[in-house]
């Protein structure tokens, strides 16, 4: 079947979504599928499915119309059996909000700054971009006859019903998937030994672990407020891009400044879920985590938040623990010390794990959504370009 792939940016250093992309369209590729990724930006990795580029200059909106102009002319005039959008766009017969809708997005966005909500209000409204965006959702959710809506949890679909309760017939989940062979490629008892010396993980030092780009609506300052309340002996290793000061002064501020590492090699996330005792990922925000799927595949136990689609993949206290919300410091502080025993059991559970969240199972549920667009033929908004 011949697919196309929309996905405006293919930088991988920008977070899930992309690196998903590329993962998704190479198992495609895999199982036999002709699929080409249109994007704004060529990758970085040379190992997915063939790209075919649409750059375009100006503004992060004038960039974003250009690009959705070039792709709904290219659709219009080229073949593809189906027409896969991560970026929205009319051309799509499958939509996929990887990120979740936009709607969505801006509430759980709002959510994570209470004391400085209405500045950050006014920041959305001006987000041109992104508004745009939601315009061209907001078209596709409510067309009389919508495109297919694969959602990456029941937490996402949940969401998207109770904004577009008309698109039931056509929301799906396909539940989001992980790259099982980079996880397992490392030796988990060597790299336990060989990152906890490299940090100087003391014997009876606590691994937690933290892994984001925005460290804000990851949660993890009140991961740090939690901190404090934490009986047994810790360390938290951060791994990520974000801005790493007001971290450090809120950490100095509680006294928790001993206990914080950040670590500058994301290449090395594979190897630390192994040096872990317990993933911490209290997020205000996220549609289906990857990072929390992959620890569950490499046997460490996960704290998450009920915002979280991933939270889906949990065993409750068996691999992990769900809260209510992030910044109930004393409740994370109870997830975190009844989750640093679950080591064990999180382990026996990690084959299964694999086999129900890894990204080639996942191509295979998108692959019967593709069937299910062959047989009726192109969306009607694709139909209309």
């Amino acid at each position: 079947m011949k697919v196309a792939i929309v996905q405006e940016s293919l930088d991988v250093r920008r977070g899930g979504a992309e690196t998903a992309v590329l993962e998704m369209a190479r198992r495609l590729t895999d199982i036999g599928h002709d699929v080409t990724v249109l994007s704004r930006e060529s990758a970085s990795t040379t190992d997915a499915a063939p790209i075919r580029s649409f750059p375009t200059t100006g503004g992060k909106l004038a960039r974003t119309r250009r690009f959705l102009r070039q792709i709904a002319e290219h659709c219009r005039t080229t073949h593809y059996d189906v027409v896969h959008a991560v970026t929205p766009t009319h051309a799509c017969d499958v939509y996929q909000p990887r990120g979740g809708t936009f709607r969505e997005t801006v509430r759980r966005s709002l959510a994570a700054s209470p004391k400085n909500r209405a500045l950050h209000a006014l920041g959305k409204r001006l987000n041109l971009r992104q508004r745009f965006l939601q315009s061209i959702e907001n078209k596709l959710l409510t067309h009389s006859a919508p495109p297919i809506v694969a959602c990456v949890s029941d937490y996402v679909r949940r969401h998207l019903l109770a904004d577009y309760p008309q698109v039931a017939g056509n929301a799906i989940v396909v539940y989001n998937g992980v790259d099982i062979d980079r996880l397992l490629r490392h030796d988990g008892p060597l790299m336990r030994d060989t990152w906890r010396k490299r940090l100087a993980i003391r014997d009876e030092e606590r691994l937690l672990l933290f892994v984001a780009h925005n460290f804000k609506l990851k949660g993890l300052d009140p991961l740090l407020q939690a901190l404090p309340r934490v009986t047994q002996t810790c360390r938290l290793v951060v791994v990520g891009r974000g801005k790493r000061d007001p971290y450090q002064r809120i950490a100095a501020r509680i006294g928790v400044d001993a206990q914080l590492q950040f670590v500058d090699d994301p290449d090395a996330v594979p190897a630390l879920y192994h040096a872990a005792d317990l993933l911490c990922h209290p997020t205000w925000y996220d549609p289906c985590s990857r990072v929390v799927l992959e620890a569950l595949c490499c046997g460490l136990p996960a704290v998450t938040t009920r915002w979280n689609g991933a939270a889906e993949a949990l065993t409750v206290g068996r691999t992990g623990f769900v809260i209510d919300q992030p910044d109930d410091s004393a409740a994370l502080a109870r997830a975190i010390m009844s989750g640093l025993g679950l080591r064990e059991t999180a382990r026996a559970h990690a084959d299964n794990a694999c086999q129900q969240l890894s990204m080639t199972r996942h191509v295979q549920a998108l692959a019967a959504v593709y069937e299910r667009v062959a047989q009726s033929g192109p969306s009607n908004m694709r139909a209309q370009l």
